[in-house]
């Protein structure tokens, strides 16, 4: 909260972030009414303060409770929270992908996924126009546009045989995950193929996925394999996680990932743009 006060960001902090359930910030019936009441309220921007473990229990509450968005007010969090988006999202809620509260602590400060770029989107309310990294990319430099959805790889798979997973039609996937061995990253992949997630995807892009070493190559791998298989292009690097960078990204945007050939390492320069 002092880093945030020394970069002009005073946020206000409702007293339920301090209830206590067992595993939960409080039972599922005051999360949702919490939640509702922000969402309905005159701020501009609502923050998740944590990851949001159970995020999933409310969405039944959240579907017959939230009226719909009567403005262009933003949600901003990632993690489990991710299992909200689609829901708001088709309620007319604005939903950004970024940063928690206690992850600022651990931020790096600058570049497009740093602590500057959270504190734009804090006083704008809005995500990243531009965002510049390097991954893996496919043999030759090209363009995918589609509309931008995903999350925690975790929750994707959890919400898939649901109502209330996203709509991944002509869009772009991207995922994170942290602390989850390759062997469970492969059967949420699986399950979202074997649901038909990929059928219709222009694109899946990854973060961090928490795996590291072998196992982050293994993980890697599985999903390469899979958009091989559905003819997707497949871009690794994009600074989203739970690590030390977490871009800002609107989830629900069209969006252009531009993408140059690759180097000798199999790596090349990546620009992910918001289309107006």
């Amino acid at each position: 909260m002092r880093r945030l006060e020394s970069g002009g960001v005073v946020p206000f902090v409702d007293d339920s972030v301090w209830a206590k359930d067992a595993y939960l910030a409080g039972d599922d019936k005051s999360r949702a009414a919490a939640l509702i009441h922000a969402l309905t309220s005159s701020a501009p921007l609502i923050w998740a303060a944590r990851g949001g473990y159970g995020a999933m229990r409310i969405l039944p509450e959240l579907e017959q409770g939230l009226p719909e968005a009567n403005g262009s007010q933003a949600f901003l969090g990632f993690s489990d929270v991710t299992a909200l988006f689609p829901l708001l999202n088709r309620k007319g809620y604005r939903c950004l992908h970024g940063p928690v509260v206690s992850q600022v602590g651990s931020l790096v400060e600058g570049g497009d996924a740093g602590f500057e770029a959270l504190r734009r989107t804090l006083i704008s309310g809005e995500g990243a126009e531009r965002i510049r990294f390097r991954g893996r990319v496919p043999e030759n430099e090209g363009v995918i546009e589609g509309r931008l959805v995903g999350g925690n790889l975790c929750l994707c798979a959890a919400l898939a045989g649901t109502e209330y997973g996203p709509d991944y039609q002509s869009a772009i996937l991207f995922i994170e995950d942290v602390g989850e061995p390759a062997y469970r990253l492969d059967r949420y992949l699986s399950q979202l193929e074997l649901a038909g997630a990929f059928k219709g995807l222009r694109g899946v892009v990854v973060g961090h996925l928490g795996a590291r070493g072998e196992e982050a190559k293994r993980a890697v791998a599985r999903v390469s394999e899979i958009c091989s298989k559905w003819l997707i292009p497949m871009i690794t690097g994009l600074p989203i996680g739970h690590g030390n960078r977490n871009a800002c990204l609107e989830y629900g945007a069209q969006v252009a990932l531009r993408h140059g050939a690759p180097d000798e390492s199999g790596r090349g320069a990546c620009v992910l743009t918001r289309i107006p």
